[in-house]
């Protein structure tokens, strides 16, 4: 019986790799999950989709269960800078929060550069999310130079002694070829910010 399912569950691992991926797990953890559910049907003879399910399941369980995330690595500099990117209405800003609030729940000192300044609604979010979470944020009026939004919390951040710095940027396709531009200058500003820093704290 196992042998007639494993020709024909080629689809099903297909099926549920598909939806593994399109639930956000990545291509290693779907293939690692599949390869120990593979193994899993095996060695408990399964043969029918329902207990595939069934184990895919109590893997997905197990996976949970083992141990902590160990986290982010920061670099030995502070502030370590994050720059979130993605297109529209993929949760960049509710991300933002989540990063925040794990990294503030390991004793770090975290600030927000409100960089999306296209989108009122963007800039109001994530003010939301920091008055709850109780960090700062720096954002300016709508429409200005993200560039500018992310110089100026640099500054504040070395200013302020933060450790991590997390910016906010609006929703673009990768064929945007202006506002992946605009990408390319927000990185130029946190470079030049970086080489300043080193400039003005060398002599101490």
């Amino acid at each position: 019986m196992w042998n007639r399912f494993k020709k024909a569950g080629d689809e099903l691992w297909d099926e549920i790799e598909e939806e593994l991926i399109a639930s956000d797990v990545s291509i290693n953890t779907a293939d690692r999950i599949i390869t120990n559910l593979k193994d899993r049907a095996y060695e408990k003879k399964i043969n029918s989709a329902g207990e595939v399910r069934e184990a895919l399941k109590q893997e997905i369980v197990e996976i949970l269960k083992t141990g902590e995330s160990p986290g982010l690595a920061l670099p030995g500099e502070v502030p370590a800078v994050y720059m979130i990117v993605g297109v529209n209405g993929v949760g960049k800003t509710s991300a933002i929060a989540k990063l925040a609030n794990m990294f503030k729940s390991q004793g770090k000192k975290v600030m927000l550069a409100a960089a999306d300044t296209y989108r009122s609604a963007a800039v109001e979010q994530l003010g939301h999310f920091a008055k709850v979470l109780g960090i700062d944020m720096v954002n300016h009026q709508r429409n200005a130079d993200p560039g500018a939004v992310v110089y100026d919390t640099l500054e504040s951040a070395l200013a302020k002694q933060a450790d991590i710095v997390i910016i906010d940027t609006a929703g673009r396709m990768q064929t945007s070829y202006n506002l992946m531009q605009e990408l390319k200058k927000i990185k130029k500003v946190v470079n030049k910010s970086w080489e300043g820093r080193l400039m003005r704290y060398s002599w101490q």
